[in-house]
Parts: C-alpha cells; sequence; structure tokens
C-alpha cells in the first residue's frame, strides 16, 4: 500500500503524508 500511497502524495513519486498511508 505505501508504493500506492506514494502516487497520492503531495509530489508524486514521494511518500504520501496523508491518511492514506494508514489504509
Amino acid at each position: 500500500n505505501l508504493a500506492n500511497n506514494n502516487l497520492e502524495g503531495p509530489i508524486p513519486g514521494n511518500i504520501s503524508f496523508c491518511v492514506n498511508l494508514n489504509s
């Protein structure tokens, strides 16, 4: 899921800081 969440972050390719990390 972490890899998928990277695409959902503020900058594509970076680790997402969104709550999506918990999913």
